[in-house]
């Protein structure tokens, strides 16, 4: 009964998908033991991405996964889990942060941990950094997804940001992410790369296919598991 419940859902859910099409939607494709790179200025929702979209997906098929963001890892060296993003002691903790996000990283890549998706949310503004992740997903045999929020203007970026200091930071992050980032990110360096043109809304935007042992299509909120069944 319950894999009738399944297969049903799957048929509603791609029902969806394909009427969807026509809207736009960013269709992204992850297989088992893959390591996903956000990349995105300050403010472009890289976070808010991962908790509504992708870790939504894995906690429901029941994926293994790691989230790994530069901005935690500085918090936690700092003992501070409310700093400001924006704040010098949070800049001045980077180098720290990274080191550490680096050993997780390839922990949780390695044999026997294997974790089935690592997500890993920081800027991506270092070529260094990307070629070092690159090359963890290399040796670990990992699949390599570059996700980069290209939005078309300033005002999605800032979305939700008021203060002047705020605002100016953004600018400079999005003229770096323009800069350093988009002319050097390849398709060839990825397993898949994936844009994502529009903040917020991502429930109506955006589809997510997790292909294991089975391939499960989704659009909008993730259906809640209550007894065994879908619900």
């Amino acid at each position: 009964m319950e894999e009738q419940n399944i297969n049903q859902q799957s048929v509603q859910l791609s029902e969806k998908v394909d009427s969807s099409e026509k809207r736009g939607v960013t269709k992204i494709d992850l297989k088992s033991h893959s390591i996903i790179m956000l990349m995105g200025p300050t403010n472009s929702g890289k976070t808010k991405f991962s908790d509504t979209v992708l870790t939504h997906a894995f906690g429901f098929f029941g994926s293994s996964y790691r989230f790994l963001s530069s901005d935690d890892f500085r918090r936690k060296l700092l003992q501070d889990y409310d700093a400001d993003e924006y704040s010098y002691s949070m800049d001045e903790a980077s180098e720290q942060a990274f080191k550490l996000l680096s050993a997780e990283l390839e922990a949780y890549t390695s044999y026997p941990i294997n974790c089935e998706f690592v997500v890993v949310d920081t800027r991506g503004f270092d070529a260094r950094f990307r070629e070092y992740v690159s090359k963890v997903a290399r040796d670990n045999q990992y699949n390599l997804v570059g996700i980069l929020f290209d939005y078309k203007t300033f005002d999605e970026y800032s979305l939700g940001a008021e203060d002047t200091r705020s605002l100016e930071i953004i600018r400079n992050d999005v003229s770096k992410f323009r800069r350093l980032v988009m002319p050097e990110v390849k398709s060839k360096d990825f397993s898949q790369l994936y844009r994502i043109r529009h903040k917020d809304d991502w429930e109506k935007t955006c589809c997510v296919t997790i292909n294991n042992s089975m391939e499960y299509s989704l659009v909008g909120p993730i259906p809640v598991k209550e007894g065994g069944k879908l619900s």
